[in-house]
């Protein structure tokens, strides 16, 4: 059932077939079992994933892919209802959630979910986020799942394990050019936890990443994030009203075009920026 993912993975690890099934398998035995011509026991299974060092949570994720495109568009939805501030429409989602979706996908959503909903109702952190920061602390391959849950949900981490976790997802979106684009709106969300946090050290370290991601011209609204951060940054530094009307031309831009969730998001960043004392 798993061996074509347990197959993906050794070859994304760089293992060679022969360290992974020393002591488990013989390679005829291995070919058979990764192409689905036979099964094999548990205890090799488990075997198999502790060499590859991943959790049944990780295999489960990456064998799921059908769910695992569901989970793109749903995050996206969820992003958008939480910049509406629509926390009902929310709460619904998460019960759509428990009805459509497996573990352990349906739990890391729901987590996702009851984040932004606390923190669109000024709760507290809670305690139910740590299995979702253990997973992404201990994940050793990252995917799209991964960087996508990280950048949705990067608000329940300190800024120190931003910095780390940032670290390492931004070389894996390296690796990548299908969803490159997406590194652009991670490093803005651990921008906007910078800002919440009026840390100046992390703003304007994330900053820096910011601006050494290579975008192409078809990449539009990226482009205007890195552009408005880097008005942000020179309004931190200088309070001035050239810089401040930069900035309101470009949320008015956005609004000209009809990209209201851009607009909302530049406008409330901006409307904190000017009640910092950084």
């Amino acid at each position: 059932m798993f061996g074509t993912t347990i197959e993906v993975i050794r070859k994304n690890k760089n293992i060679s077939i022969n360290e992974l099934c020393d002591g488990i398998f013989t390679r005829a035995a291995y070919h058979r079992f990764v192409t689905q011509q036979s099964d094999t026991s548990t205890t090799n299974f488990f075997l198999l994933l502790e060499k590859l060092k991943v959790t049944p949570e990780e295999l489960l994720i990456m064998y799921d892919k059908s769910h695992s495109l569901n989970f793109f568009e749903l995050l996206s939805l969820i992003e958008q209802r939480y910049l509406e501030k629509d926390v009902a429409a929310l709460l619904s989602l998460s019960s759509d959630i428990q009805k459509d979706f497996p573990n352990p996908i349906q739990r890391h959503l729901i987590t996702v979910i009851q984040s932004k909903v606390d923190k669109l109702l000024d709760r507290e952190h809670s305690e139910c986020y740590q299995h979702l920061i253990d997973y992404l602390l201990n994940t050793e391959f990252w995917t799209r799942y991964e960087l996508a849950l990280f950048s949705h949900c990067i608000g329940i981490f300190n800024l120190s394990l931003i910095d780390t976790l940032l670290t390492t997802s931004l070389k894996h979106f390296e690796k990548t050019t299908s969803y490159y684009n997406e590194s652009v709106h991670l490093v803005a969300n651990a921008l906007i936890v910078s800002i919440e946090h009026q840390s100046t050290y992390h703003f304007e370290k994330w900053l820096t990443h910011l601006n050494a991601i290579q975008l192409k011209e078809k990449h539009f609204f990226e482009s205007l994030i890195v552009q408005m951060f880097n008005l942000f940054n020179t309004y931190i530094i200088d309070h001035n009203d050239i810089t401040e009307n930069k900035i309101l031309d470009l949320i008015k831009f956005c609004e000209s075009i009809r990209a209201h969730n851009y607009k909302n998001l530049f406008l409330n960043l901006f409307s904190k920026i000017k009640t910092l004392d950084w």
